[in-house]
């Protein structure tokens, strides 16, 4: 009993009552199973009670299953993707053979042979033709059978033996069953063109079998004695695919314009047809033609699209490989909006600012890419407009899936930041940079200084690391650090917005691993104040560029955790002595050098002589190139082993510190943090004794090994080409690995310097003190930075540079303080080192705000070292002078005191001199008396003279000290006078940049100019005339002008102008044609081109479709023929055109139109010969807007463009020429 199954919607039921009937008609005990592929809920009840109806649920699909597919799937590519599926259920429940024929399909005749095949050969197909196309410009041809596939899958029979078959092709269908010819899938068709090589299959040829418009070119349908025949046999079956009884004259709409078969010139055809109509009709086709596909719309409203399948096909593939979260269930009733929500988010590693719907937009056509180029910075608000104007309508996009419309931000008051630090990164992401933010947070938090953090994942590598977002509840903070590479830096700045950075000083750290930083980079400075290196390595390499300032700021060195749970075993790592690598094959493996290290390993060690070599990576996948290189390289070596995975931060740990000895033969690194890892952790290290390592290692605590320059080799990006980097000497990285393999104890002793010197010198502390001495100078300053005044700002006037200064030695009427002259001169200085920035004049005030604005922008590194300068100088002054004020203090006490002593020192004198006296005269008096007196006199004669010698040393002091002011005020005068050059040379800048602001008014003037200007007329004045008043308005009012010559032609001598002017530019082509042996010009109108090679001796032919401009061309006596050009050339011998010219063609051609005429034209020249297309230049504006005077064209072609083509078209090459240009590409391209 021979089982047949079709697959419908629910709206295609007619067309299945007409298959299972006719089906029934010749095969009576015969069954027939329909799959209704939208009918879930069973709502649809077919009456017919001999059909067996099902649903996806009785295949074993589960809910979310169905939802996937219904999503990923429109309702033809469903129907075909789950085919196997099918047929698989009904194998199984033990059908013998079963046929598939698709719901268009009537039976005229029994197909029992077909079963009959099918039990013998398991597989039964049948082409889609047994016969070639015609070459000429019908529809359908062979490139339509080559895109669809040789077999046609609107029948097909398997046996019992065909399981493995179907469930090879359900695995394909399942998820790529899709209808996208760029994608070389057309369902599940294409599939099906591999099963002669895989499967034991019968080719079915019967010509009664399959018929359609596809073969119909090569069979010859007839209806004699009551019954249909092919070529002379029974027609088994008709596929009427593509026939819609609302155009029933049409065999199939698949066709197209031009269809090959029609019903006109085959009555057998045509009855058919008719028959088949009403056999539709009878079935009720009124009654379902209307009826909604079933997933054709959401629970939330929304209409499932082919952009929004096609956007949630590349989501959930996505989520199978383990790549991203799955997206949600498009049909999910309790979660109505989240399949929407999804859409609106935004896309990972897309812009931040632009839904994964709109991205998909853009990604989906080569035209945005080409004028919105920029989609993560400037072209982004663009590219929202041209979605808000156009692309709604272009695109059909729904309400809910438009970009919002930024309201504009009530005036608020400015944000008052807090001390901190923002700090941002890949904090979930497993690599080098998303390490070194990690770290980071930890010195931050280990300083005592508040954080929030940012996680960025926009990143190729896995994100699987754990880690607990850190935000701010009490505000936000002034200093933001952004984990982020240079290379990245410009598209985070644009995913996060400018909000992210608003009154902050913006901290770049970030790693570069080569001596070169390139100039694309450079770029990213706009975003940063500063930049941050973790090595001196880096720093020294990113400073040189000179464009913010660069601090070294180290990263703590992490102790790695051994687990006892992980072994070597569990890993499947060998026993021996263990050397060990770690790496990221996108670092750039000809920088991290595996292939280096493992050949010297096979120079130190014979296969099998004991220690192994483990080369651990990750993302191989991603470069899987490099990773075959790397596997080749050390085939052979059962003692080296490749490990490309993704280890979990506690197997990692884990590795390095079950490994011997860690080796790195980079050829340059920013820092090798798996190197000083495996160092904290005891091992012996061996690596290139250069970059950024070097911040750590030494000979003492590592093993360095000799190298000479090198430099970078090509494809190796992002780092430039013929940059120097190291070659590691493998012999001598060779001797070490074998000293440290035989010297165990010495290499344990120097692991153990080097494990003392990562916890000592590269701690936590130790970064923590760097991280915040680094934000205390930041702070410290802030009073420091420039000032700018803009004109309608005037800034406080400053003392001119060339004001005379205070003497040395003024004072103020009323002040006693004789340095406080030298304040003053120290504050004037101050003011003379913090430049103003100003002009007068308010003609470009606009152009000049922006001039210095950029101005400020561009010397804001100088500027900044400048003003640290001098700081710490002026601040060292101050100091000095404080320091001289309290010395004068000292010594005017010390006057004083000595003031003050005199009088008593008199005293005593006169009362020592009374004594005497009345000693000599012999008066008696009081011995012990005089002694006191003598004793009183040289205890106060000692105190005078101590006082005396501490006065004469202050005094000396005070001299050197003034000595050294002379010193210190020479050296200041020799600062001003610099600073008045760097003012000197800031105004020269300003005055340049003023100049080029000035040029750019005059290049907006001119653009202005060029945007507003009247298309082209070959009499500029002829539709202008004045009115009633006398003023100019656009118009005519004379008489109508007949055109006698034709309309067209009339049109062209209006917009394009006059055949001499026409000649005269299209000389420039003559070169290009002088010596080939005949020219044929496609669209040759007027016959200009013609004119101008035949004055040259050139022959030539024309080809002109209009009757009028073939007339005029022919007038002038040449050769011209009558004809569509893709018809002419169609007509032409493949290799036998010499040369082909077309000027202003090319845009009167829709797409596929002009794709089919550069084919024929590339295959109809000889070797070596030239096509030469004239086209407007969309780029200038002028010649844009004159395009559009010509309603016959389609649309513009930009340069770019029209390469493009010809090259997808097999032109070996091409360029483009400006015939009026310049020879400056940017110029001309205007």
């Amino acid at each position: 009993m021979l089982t047949a199954c079709t697959i419908v919607a629910s709206n295609f039921l007619p067309s299945a009552r007409v298959l299972a009937e006719s089906f029934f008609l010749h095969h009576p005990q015969g069954r027939v199973t329909v799959l209704l592929i939208d009918d879930e809920d069973r709502r649809c009840s077919p009456d017919d009670d001999a059909v067996d109806w099902r649903r996806l649920s009785d295949l074993g699909l589960e809910r979310n299953e169905i939802h996937r597919l219904a999503g990923i799937y429109d309702v033809t590519e469903l129907a075909t993707a789950v085919k196997p599926l099918l047929l698989r259920r009904l194998l199984d429940e033990g059908r013998g053979e079963v046929i598939y024929l698709d719901p268009d399909i009537r039976v005229y005749d029994a197909l029992d042979d077909a079963a009959a095949l099918a039990r013998r050969h398991a597989i039964v197909l049948t082409p889609h033709t047994t016969a070639p196309y015609p070459r000429d410009d019908r529809q359908v041809d062979g490139f339509f059978i080559l895109a669809a596939g040789v077999y046609n899958l609107g029948f097909i029979a398997v046996g019992d033996a065909s399981r493995d078959f179907l469930d090879w092709w359900w695995r394909a269908t399942r998820r790529e069953a899709l209808n996208d010819v760029t994608r070389m899938m057309f369902t599940d068709q294409r599939w099906i063109d591999f099963v002669p090589c895989f499967f034991d299959h019968v080719i079915l040829k019967d010509p009664g079998f399959n018929v359609a418009y596809w073969n119909l070119h090569a069979r010859k349908l007839a209806f004699a004695g009551g019954r249909y025949l092919v070529d002379g046999v029974p027609l088994r079956f008709f596929h009427f695919s593509g026939f819609d009884p609302q155009k029933p004259w049409l065999l199939s709409k698949h066709q197209g314009e031009r269809p090959r078969v029609l019903l006109s010139e085959q009555p057998a055809l045509q009855r058919i047809c008719g028959e088949y109509l009403t056999r539709l009709q009878q079935a009720g086709f009124a009654d379902y033609s209307d009826r909604p596909y079933g997933w054709s719309t959401l629970p939330s409203g929304l209409r499932m699209t082919r952009a929004l399948r096609r956007l949630y096909w590349t989501g959930l593939a996505a989520a199978e490989q383990d790549q991203a979260p799955e997206p949600p269930d498009p049909f999910d009733e309790q979660h109505p909006d989240a399949f929407v929500e999804w859409l609106n988010a935004p896309r990972e590693g897309g812009p931040r600012r632009l839904s994964r719907y709109l991205h998909s937009i853009y990604e989906s056509r080569l035209d945005l890419q080409i004028h919105f180029r920029d989609i993560h910075g400037t072209d982004l608000p663009r590219y929202v407009d041209w979605i808000r104007s156009d692309g709604v309508v272009q695109m059909d996009i729904p309400a809910s899936l438009l970009p919002p419309r930024a309201e504009p931000a009530p005036p608020r008051e400015p944000r008052t930041l807090q001390s901190g630090i923002n700090v941002a990164g890949y904090f979930r992401a497993e690599m080098g940079i998303g390490e070194a933010a990690r770290l980071l947070t930890g010195a931050i938090d280990a300083a005592g200084i508040p954080y929030a953090t940012t996680t960025y994942d926009a990143t190729l590598n896995r994100q699987a690391h754990r880690f607990d977002e850190r935000r701010n509840g009490g505000g936000e903070y002034d200093i933001t650090v952004m984990c982020v590479n240079a290379d990245s830096t410009r598209r985070f700045a644009a995913d996060v917005g400018p909000e992210f950075f608003d009154r902050r000083h913006t901290v770049g750290y970030w790693f570069w691993e080569i001596e070169q930083f390139p100039a694309p980079m450079h770029a990213s400075f706009d975003v940063v104040d500063e930049v941050w290196g973790a090595t001196d390595f880096v720093a020294e390499a990113i400073r040189a560029a000179g464009r913010r300032p660069v601090f070294t700021v180290p990263l703590p060195v992490p102790v790695p955790r051994r687990s006892a749970a992980i072994t070597r075993q569990s890993l499947g790592l060998p026993e021996p002595f263990l050397f060990l690598l770690l790496f990221d094959f996108l670092s750039i493996a000809e920088r991290k050098n595996p292939i280096g290290l493992a050949r010297a390993f096979c120079r130190s060690f014979e296969p099998g002589e004991g220690p192994a070599l483990v080369l651990k990576s990750i993302n191989g996948d991603r470069r899987l190139s490099d990773l075959e290189r790397l596997r080749v390289e050390v085939a052979g070596r059962p003692d080296i082993l490749v490990i490309d995975e993704y280890y979990s931060a506690e197997q990692k740990d884990a590795l390095i510190g079950l490994c011997d000895c860690y080796v790195s033969l980079h050829r340059s690194e920013g820092l090798g943090l798996t190197m000083a890892e495996a160092m904290a952790a005891g091992k012996p290290v061996i690596a290139t004794a250069y970059s950024g390592n070097l911040h750590f290692m030494t000979s003492e605590n590592s093993y360095l090994v000799d190298y000479r320059t090198g430099s970078v080799p090509a494809g190796c990006e992002p780092y430039p080409a013929g940059a120097r980097w190291a070659e590691p000497d493998l012999d001598h990285a060779a001797s070490l690995m074998r000293e440290v393999y035989e010297r165990p104890e010495a290499a344990a002793r120097r692991g153990r310097v080097g494990q003392a010197d990562i916890l000592e010198r590269h701690s936590v502390r130790v970064s923590a003190a760097a991280v915040a001495r680094r934000v205390d100078e930041i702070r410290g300053a802030a009073r420091s930075r420039v000032a700018v005044s803009w004109p309608d700002e005037p800034a406080s006037a400053a003392p001119p540079r060339d004001a005379p200064l205070p003497p040395r030695d003024a004072r103020l009427p009323d002040e006693k303080d004789e340095f406080l002259p030298l304040d003053a001169f120290l504050t004037h200085l101050d003011k003379v080192a913090t430049p103003r920035l100003s002009e007068d004049g308010r003609r470009f005030q606009r152009a000049r705000r922006a001039a210095q604005r950029t101005l400020f922008r561009l010397l804001r590194p100088f500027l900044f070292q400048q003003q640290q300068f001098h700081t710490h100088l002026i601040g060292t002054l101050r100091a000095a002078v404080e320091r001289m004020r309290r010395e004068e203090r000292r010594r005017l006490d010390l006057r004083d005191t000595i003031a003050a002593i005199h009088p008593e020192l008199d005293r005593l004198g006169n009362d020592h001199h009374r004594l005497g006296h009345q000693v000599e005269t012999g008066l008696s008096g009081s011995n012990e008396r005089v002694r006191r007196v003598e004793e009183d006199y040289r205890r106060l004669s000692q105190r005078l003279e101590v006082a005396l010698d501490g006065a004469n040393r202050k005094m000396q002091h005070a001299l050197a000290s003034k000595q050294e002011l002379r010193r210190i005020e020479e050296r200041v005068a020799g600062i001003e006078t610099s600073a008045g050059t760097f003012q000197e040379n800031a105004a020269a800048h300003l005055r340049e940049l003023t100049r080029v602001a000035g040029a750019t008014e005059a290049d907006l003037a001119t653009l202005s100019d060029r945007l507003f200007a009247v298309p082209y007329m070959a009499d500029p004045a002829r539709f202008i005339e004045k009115d009633t008043s006398g003023r100019e308005r656009l118009g005519y009012s004379a008489p109508g002008e007949p055109a006698p010559d034709g309309f067209y032609r009339a049109f062209e001598e209006i917009f394009r102008g006059a055949e001499e002017s026409i000649r005269d530019r299209q000389r420039v082509y003559l070169p290009l044609l002088r010596h080939r042996e005949r020219v044929f010009d496609l669209g040759c109108g007027r016959g200009e081109m013609l004119d101008v090679l035949s004055e040259a001796g050139v022959p030539a032919v024309g080809v002109d479709v209009d009757p009028d401009m073939v007339h005029r061309a022919c007038e002038k006596g040449h050769h011209v023929q009558r004809m569509d050009a893709l018809r002419f050339l169609r007509e032409q011998s493949e290799a036998t055109l010499p040369a082909i010219f077309t000027a202003q063609v090319i845009e009167h051609l829709d797409f596929g139109d002009l794709r089919d005429f550069l084919q024929l034209c590339r295959s109809r020249l000889e070797s070596g010969g030239v096509l030469i297309a004239e086209t407007v230049n969309p780029h200038a504006l002028e010649a844009f807007k004159t395009f559009h005077t010509d309603l016959t064209h389609q649309r513009p072609i930009f340069p770019e463009v029209a390469l493009a083509l010809c090259r997808l078209a097999g032109f070996e090459r091409a360029h483009v020429m400006f015939p009026l240009g310049t020879g400056d590409l940017t110029t001309d391209r205007r």
